[in-house]
């Protein structure tokens, strides 16, 4: 006999009564996170405790912010207020979230002396943007490869650069608006790991290495360590890649566009050479991106 199928809504549910113990969430915390930590600390079952919320055993069923609040003890305004996947229960122009992330962020653990002195123990899981990689407060890397080493964030004290690149990202995002400094800092990103494949252009890269590990060092491409010692390089390059000006400088001249180049070698890579005569084969990273959007402009016609 199949089983029944539930035959109330999550809106019809009566309110729960609230859990003994009050977790407040992180600012900017996912849903998933929450629930864990709000569990952990009331000695229930995570999945168990969605399902109570949700009367419903599937994880894309919105959790209902009402019955959240009941639950929590807490005002609904202050759970939206930290929690993204809530957002659009309150405001429709927001998509319905179902995974705790919203559009065009990352999951990162969020740094872990801010979530101590805060009174969390446990991890917590944040949405990042791809400008928030740096803990300023206590000088921690929480940017890409923190995943893979939970309980390593890299100290930054002895890293100037790396926090300077921090605030100069923020900067572009204030010039150039999210949607282009995004879509350049990805390509730059691609374009500097290239690089450091190929171990050119990757002095800087090395020197904080050393820095973070010793002379010695042998480290895993997912070590956050590998990130960070990247991240300066990248965020001068997507200065370059997010500015019209720069772009305007790079397209107009294909063979060698002198000024753009000067401009590689004094902010990114002091040794950058130019592909004379082989850029249409297509094989070094920028002269590559260059090149491909020179031909979403001009078509075909440029190889004429």
């Amino acid at each position: 006999m199949p089983a029944p199928e539930y035959s109330r809504s999550p809106r019809s549910l009566s309110l729960p009564h609230p859990l003994p113990r009050r977790i407040i969430p992180y600012p900017d915390e996912t849903l998933d996170s929450y629930l864990q930590r709000l569990a952990a600390a009331n000695r229930l079952d995570a999945q168990a405790l969605r399902n109570y919320l949700t009367n419903d055993h599937r994880k894309t069923v919105p959790v209902p912010l009402n019955r959240l609040a009941a639950l929590s003890g807490l005002p609904p305004r202050t759970l939206c207020h930290a929690i993204p996947a809530l957002w659009s229960q309150v405001d429709p122009s927001h998509r319905v979230i179902t995974d705790g992330l919203p559009p065009g962020t990352n999951s990162a653990i969020a740094c872990r002396f801010c979530t101590l002195a805060r009174g969390h123990q446990e991890t917590v899981w944040c949405w990042r943007h791809h400008e928030i990689v740096v803990c300023f407060r206590h000088r921690r890397w929480i940017g890409p490869g923190t995943l893979a080493f939970r309980s390593f964030q890299p100290d930054l004290t002895h890293q100037p650069d790396i926090l300077q690149a921090a605030k100069r990202h923020r900067r572009l995002l204030r010039r150039h608006g999210r949607k282009r400094v995004d879509s350049a800092y990805l390509k730059a990103k691609n374009i500097c790991h290239q690089w450091i494949d190929e171990y050119s252009h990757d002095g800087g890269f090395e020197r904080r290495l050393d820095i973070f590990h010793g002379t010695d060092w042998r480290i895993k491409r997912d070590d956050p360590t590998f990130y960070a010692a990247a991240y300066p390089e990248i965020i001068a390059l997507t200065r370059l890649l997010a500015s019209p000006y720069w772009q305007a400088l790079a397209f107009e001249n294909l063979s060698y566009p002198h000024r753009f180049i000067e401009e590689v070698r004094r902010t990114v890579a002091p040794h950058y050479q130019w592909p004379l005569g082989v850029y249409r084969e297509r094989y070094e990273p920028l002269a590559d991106w260059i090149y491909d959007q020179v031909m979403i402009e001009r078509g075909p016609s440029l190889l004429d």
